[in-house]
């Protein structure tokens, strides 16, 4: 029936466990302690394991920990049992991974029925993990956007199970970025259109941004409305344009509508505009019988209604209808009803969800268009694009002649701003800088090029002294001056912890200034108004914290150096992070993430992840 391995270093018990299990069917496979059970699973892949825990050498708590480390045996059930049956040593043991726990001496009736519950389980998990790479295969190799459809909800609907049997991996799988560029490497072999959308309006090569040409796709081959949300600047209009090109409805009519420009004007007259004037309307310059809307115009095509949060509530309250493909009926005046066949694709830079638990946005509208959502990451989550779309804008500067270079210099200080108004503010950048070195007969674009603003360092006072070499390798890995650090590490000690180049440089900044984030910041270059400093930290602490195996201590000493009253406040503040995501556990995920740059919300999910165990296990007690 099943595969299961018992540890246990006392032969009678160990016989009598295994003796009882092969009497039912099972087949088991025996050792008489950690090391040994170790070298069977090099062999064997079991599909139950059952262990003491005190044992000689290594223990059952640190060989479950063993079993969950290796990728073969991470998802195997696992029961502990012991002689020892205290509320502690329970808690000890479903900490280090175990799934159920029963005391010795036991009932041989709940023994057996523990098994077949935890095999049961298992099978279950084990029979949606084959239907998901099933559906995986099926969006490999579908041939058309349509299919994508289908494969797309059907690995949702399994991943939401799985997550829901307690497999939280499944849920929110982080590709590794050479998978997530060969992926959509495929998708540009299939989709011909969307190679040509790359080149022109949407590049990049971030992860966060590569995960979206899926959701594009899907998006495009359904006749659902499609939201796309992002702050202004992120390239909404591009991806509403690719939605149309990639779509059956490419070579038909594509209308932009700016909802903003609507709200300015008569409340009345927008929403003829859009659902049309019927007959004795009342209202000058308009034919007697009337005059169709944009909706009517765009039959058959694609209406791009940018900025739905500022359509005027008239028109929010009519467009429920078309939204359904029911018939609506002319805004103004009257006429029969009518009905059009329009794919809407509504952008925003509004978090529209917390519109509508504010009351300022209806539910009803906001549950129509968010058929297929489509969410863009800023340009400060995708700091490695900035080289890419940099490179990008001046070659269109420069389409006919070399494309001008960009200094070394000038690339790290845009890298380090955090761009509030996204790529469209890099353009402008860009653009006038491109302008300014033509003009001077320059070949390059250097740091004087770029003109003032925040991305400019801070003039060094004069005659400062330029501090040890500690910080600046920091300084010189960000493109800031520095200043006297408080630890005696260097970068490449600090990078050797685990951390990048850049956060190491950050944390050096932090114990310089003893961990005044304005200083810092200023330090860093950073831009206070944007608060990219206090962003990057919140998420620094998460990665220290996950490096350092959730010890607020030992994240203390990565993060604060030798200094040890530094130290003890870090510690603190490490504290209260974790007491209050452990206060925020039941919300959504994505509002953990909030403001987080996607580097950093792994380890958000393995703060949550340990969490939400703890609270499994003082639950179960």
């Amino acid at each position: 029936m099943a595969r299961i391995l018992v540890v246990d270093d006392e032969v009678d018990m160990l016989e009598t466990t295994a003796y009882n299990l092969e009497r039912v069917g099972h087949a088991v496979v025996r050792a008489g302690s950690a090391f040994e059970a170790l070298d069977r699973l090099a062999a064997v892949t079991p599909d139950l394991i059952i262990s003491d825990v005190m044992m000689p050498g290594m223990d059952g708590l640190a060989f479950c920990v063993e079993v969950r480390r290796r990728p073969a045996t991470a998802l195997t059930p696992f029961l502990f049992v012991t002689a020892r049956g205290q509320a502690g040593d329970k808690y000890a043991g479903l900490r280090a991974g175990a799934d159920d726990y029963i005391t010795k001496p036991f009932d041989l009736a709940d023994l057996m029925a523990r098994v077949d519950g935890r095999l049961q389980h298992r099978a279950l998990t084990a029979t949606m993990e084959r239907d998901l790479e099933s559906a995986r295969r099926r969006w490999r190799d579908s041939a058309e956007p349509a299919d994508l459809v289908a494969a797309r909800r059907e690995q949702e609907r399994i991943a939401d199970q799985l997550h829901v049997a307690g497999y939280v991996q499944y849920r929110v799988p982080e590709a590794a970025p050479e998978i997530l560029r060969g992926k959509v490497a495929e998708l540009e072999q299939r989709f011909p259109a969307l190679a040509d959308l790359r080149a022109r309006s949407l590049v990049g090569e971030a992860p966060a941004f590569l995960r979206r040409f899926e959701d594009i796709l899907v998006a495009a081959a359904s006749p659902d409305p499609t939201l796309i949300i992002g702050e202004t600047g992120t390239g909404k209009t591009a991806v509403a344009e690719a939605i149309f090109a990639l779509g059956p409805r490419a070579g038909r009519r594509f209308r932009t509508i700016n909802c903003s420009e609507l709200a300015s004007g008569d409340p009345t007259i927008a929403a003829g505009k859009l659902f049309g004037y019927g007959r004795n309307s009342g209202l000058p310059n308009l034919p007697r019988d009337g005059q169709p809307g944009l909706l009517e115009e765009c039959e058959g095509g694609v209406l791009f209604l940018d900025e739905i949060g500022d359509l005027p509530r008239q028109a929010q309250t009519l467009l429920l209808l078309p939204l359904e493909g029911r018939a609506f009926q002319p805004a103004v005046g009257t006429g029969a009803p009518r009905t059009v066949n329009v794919k809407f694709v509504c952008a925003t830079n509004r978090d529209l969800p917390e519109e509508v638990k504010a009351g300022r946005f209806p539910r009803d509208l906001y549950e129509r268009l968010a058929g297929q959502v489509v969410r863009l990451p800023p340009l400060r989550e995708r700091p490695g694009d900035v080289a890419v779309l940099a490179r990008h804008i001046l070659r269109e500067a420069q389409p006919d002649g070399a494309v001008p270079a960009l200094a070394d210099q000038a690339l790290r200080a845009l890298e380090a701003f955090s761009w509030p108004g996204n790529v469209r503010e890099l353009r402008r950048v860009l653009r006038q800088a491109f302008e300014r070195a033509r003009l001077n007969g320059r070949r390059a674009v250097g740091l004087a090029e770029l003109g003032e603003g925040p991305w400019q360092p801070p003039p060094s006072a004069p005659g400062s002294d330029p501090g040890p070499p500690a910080l600046a390798e920091a300084a010189a890995a960000v493109g800031t001056p520095p200043a006297s650090p408080a630890s005696g590490d260097t970068l490449r000690a600090v990078v050797q912890r685990g951390v990048s180049e850049r956060e190491a440089a950050e944390i050096l900044a932090l114990r310089a200034t003893r961990f005044r984030v304005g200083e810092a910041e200023a330090m860093l270059g950073y831009s206070s108004k944007s608060r990219t400093f206090s962003h990057r930290l919140r998420g620094l602490s998460f990665k220290a914290l996950a490096l350092t195996g959730f010890d607020p201590d030992a994240a203390a000493e990565l993060l604060a150096g030798d200094d040890s009253a530094l130290r003890a406040i870090v510690a603190r503040r490490l504290r209260a992070l974790l007491e209050s995501v452990a206060a925020r556990l039941d919300e959504p995920e994505e509002r953990l993430f909030e403001n987080l740059l996607i580097e950093h919300r792994r380890y958000v999910l393995d703060v949550v992840a340990r969490l939400r165990q703890n609270r499994r296990s003082k639950d179960a007690s």
